[in-house]
């Protein structure tokens, strides 16, 4: 006897050995399809190159990097 989860259609396919049917079935994709829309990603809004090179500098790493050759010119040790 199949499982009260599994529809009836899918018990033969359980019979001969296959896997059972799971997931929503057509009128069910339909429905929530029209409640919350269509299952798509929304297209990522372009970023300007500035922003992208900005973005880099997000890494705390590169900020103490940055301040350690600012200090370093600063004290006129520039071949370090």
């Amino acid at each position: 006897m199949p499982d009260q989860g599994v529809s009836a259609a899918a018990a033969p396919r359980e019979a001969q050995g296959g896997a059972p049917a799971v997931g929503l079935t057509s009128g069910e994709a339909r429905r929530l399809a029209r409640l919350h829309g269509p299952n798509e990603l929304r297209p990522r809004r372009a970023r300007s190159a500035l922003r992208e090179f900005a973005r880099r500098f997000r890494n705390p790493l590169v900020a103490i990097l940055i301040a350690a050759s600012a200090v370093s010119a600063f004290t006129g040790d520039i071949a370090s």
